[in-house]
């Protein structure tokens, strides 16, 4: 049984009617987690992280990066059915994340390999993250992030400062 969903632009967009997506966060064929941030789209104003509804696989982008986005638009789906690669369903989701860490962490101010003391820990940040710690003058590799594998969100940035 397929359980596609849908991945939806907010419809409360309070910094304006229209944003554009800036990137996107994960690829189709990729698996993603709930809440895990999707796609990055920004306004005159603010930059805001999409995040997954369900976890599964997206397996379709609707919107290309730089395309204008209408608050409610749909910008992709999620297959949220179990998988089928094993054939007798019984993988489980830590297996597959399991085999990712390949790529190295890197400081994304900087372009340099992130300390041995955070070898999992990459700052991948968002343009709102970057704008906050810029602003409050602050270096990233001293935030706790609560994202997904430790990302820093914006609520991080401002619980430090």
């Amino acid at each position: 049984m397929n359980a596609i969903v849908d991945i939806k632009a907010p419809e409360n967009q309070e910094e304006g009617t229209r944003s554009r997506i800036a990137r996107w966060l994960k690829q189709p064929g990729e698996r993603v987690a709930v809440d895990e941030p999707l796609v990055e789209l920004e306004t005159d104003k603010v930059a805001m992280e999409v995040a997954a509804p369900v976890a599964g696989v997206l397996t379709e982008i609707l919107l290309a990066e730089d395309s204008d986005v209408e608050p409610g638009a749909l910008l992709g789906r999620i297959d949220s059915s179990p998988q089928k690669e094993t054939g007798a369903g019984t993988s489980t989701p830590s297996e597959v994340p399991a085999a990712k860490p390949a790529a190295q962490a890197v400081d994304v101010e900087t372009g340099t390999p992130a300390p041995s003391g955070a070898p999992d820990r990459r700052l991948r940040l968002s343009p709102l993250v970057k704008r906050l710690i810029k602003l409050h003058d602050v270096d990233p590799a001293d935030i706790q992030g609560s994202g997904i594998g430790g990302r820093i969100r914006r609520d991080d940035v401002l619980a430090y400062v």
